[in-house]
């Protein structure tokens, strides 16, 4: 994966390579981060590690100011944050095989533990035959399910908001 990003020339054909193995890409320009100016950040993710279903595994890069007047040089800069962000996400897909990483300030690669014990089956938490997770809940799941569930309970707040409006 390394080599693609490596040898890719634009943003575009980074994020591409990315996404044909299975990453998604999101850039976004914003005044937010910055008085200075406009600032451009890239993070890479994905919902998945090594055929595991994960939470969502994100990575970024600290962005880089955006200055109008500068065109080739902001267009470097925002070239740079998108390698160095695919670059961080090949490393930690290759250098954590059998656990789920996290980026940590300093843009530093850590053992990200819970998300580890719901992907790899540690805990109560497993994974069945087809990648799905499962979870071992307490109680009689009969009953579980008799209670409605999380998503009733905000429809209801949605349609309670929309009716006072």
């Amino acid at each position: 994966m390394r080599k693609a990003v490596g040898d890719a020339g634009t943003s575009w054909e980074i994020r591409t390579a990315m996404a044909a193995r299975g990453w998604v890409s999101q850039v976004r320009l914003s005044s937010s981060c910055s008085s200075r100016g406009p600032f451009f950040q890239c993070w890479i993710s994905r919902w998945d590690w090594h055929g595991r279903v994960s939470d969502k595994i994100n990575f970024h890069d600290g962005g880089a100011l955006v200055d109008p007047a500068r065109r080739e040089q902001s267009a470097d800069a925002m070239l740079g944050v998108v390698r160095r962000t695919a670059l961080v996400a090949c490393a930690a897909w290759e250098q954590f095989p059998a656990s789920v990483p996290c980026m940590i300030p300093g843009g530093r690669l850590v053992l990200n533990e819970i998300a580890t014990s719901h992907a790899f089956g540690q805990g109560g938490y497993r994974q069945d035959g087809r990648g799905r997770p499962t979870e071992d809940l307490p109680g009689d799941p009969a009953v579980l399910c008799d209670m409605g569930s999380g998503q009733d309970a905000v429809m209801g707040a949605i349609l309670d908001i929309a009716a006072r409006g």
